[in-house]
């Protein structure tokens, strides 16, 4: 959504394209208002393209353009656009639809992604990147050379507002295939399906893997999902707003947001805070790669114990 101003946002000197990355597929959407004349109805370029970077050019900006559309549509101030990326796994299809109510893909590129990307653990992972009106990829095979110098962002580019995102996954059980939609974000909606794929990530370098296993980042994930679970209602239940006459509701936010913060300190300060000051502890006073490696076990199996994660029946009332 094109704001009123670029004073709103900061405005970087040059930008930071996502082809620094080293590998990514992209969908670029540029919006160019065209000049109106009168009270006429603002037009717009629409224009859009699917672009691979190709992972282990010497060209850090190289990219191959998969497909590519441009439409000329009408552009009213405050106008909040809509654009869906659709990919088809079985027919390693990616589709790039313009407004919601739209049944026509306006780019389609025949691309799959498991072999495009280096995916981590099958999954990748998905940003914004915001670019100026005047940035020039280097295409594969494009008559156009990229510019010597990256673009300035000038007056003629404006700050974007990303109003919601909603992610679907194409289910691989139950009859037909069916859809199973994630909340949106800014909806009131249940975030039950974002924590349960939410997950941390880390590339330990040798030779922490030794200590850092595959079980336990498992591990600490639970504890994750536990704790941004419980702060995530805290912080919901302080954003609660109820008419000054409810007393009944604001007597039970009150004892929810009470209990909720009770279990979050006993969490934090009660559980984590003293086992994880006595495993520094532990490998500051070691002289041995095996009692890192048992302390570290040790801390574990107290946080993971202590947080009634494997105690399914606590756990599940939680």
């Amino acid at each position: 959504q094109p704001l009123e101003s670029p004073a709103h946002a900061a405005t970087p000197t040059a930008p930071c394209a996502w082809t620094a990355l080293g590998e990514g597929l992209a969908v670029e959407v540029a919006l160019r208002v065209l000049p109106s004349a009168g009270a006429l109805e603002p037009l717009a370029e629409l224009s859009v393209a699917v672009l691979l970077r190709l992972p282990g050019s010497d060209d850090a900006a190289l990219v191959q353009r998969l497909a590519s559309a441009t439409r000329s549509i009408s552009a009213p101030r405050g106008a909040v656009h809509s654009v869906r990326v659709v990919y088809d796994a079985e027919q390693r299809e990616l589709q790039v639809f313009y407004g919601d109510s739209q049944t026509a893909a306006i780019c389609t590129a025949s691309v799959d992604i498991g072999e495009a990307l280096s995916l981590d653990l099958g999954c990748a992972f998905i940003g914004l990147c915001l670019l100026p009106l005047d940035y020039r990829h280097h295409v594969v095979g494009a008559e156009a050379p990229p510019l010597a110098e990256p673009p300035r962002y000038s007056s003629r580019d404006r700050p974007v507002s990303v109003q919601s995102w909603r992610h679907q996954v194409q289910g691989s059980g139950g009859a037909g295939g069916r859809r199973q939609e994630e909340p949106s974000l800014g909806s009131g909606a249940c975030y039950d399906a974002w924590f349960a794929c939410t997950e941390l990530s880390y590339r330990a370098p040798w030779p922490l893997p030794l200590v850092i296993t595959q079980d336990c980042l498992e591990q600490y994930n639970r504890l994750f999902k536990l704790l941004i679970a419980f702060r995530h209602v805290h912080l919901e239940l302080q954003h609660v707003e109820l008419p000054r006459a409810e007393l009944l509701g604001w007597a039970l936010r009150s004892q929810l947001s009470y209990f909720v913060s009770q279990v979050l300190q006993y969490l934090q300060q009660d559980v984590i805070e003293p086992a994880h000051r006595r495993l520094l502890q532990a490998v500051a006073a070691s002289r041995d790669f095996g009692v890192v490696v048992a302390a570290h076990e040790e801390f574990l199996a107290t946080a993971t114990s202590q947080c009634f994660l494997r105690s399914p029946e606590l756990h599940d009332a939680l």
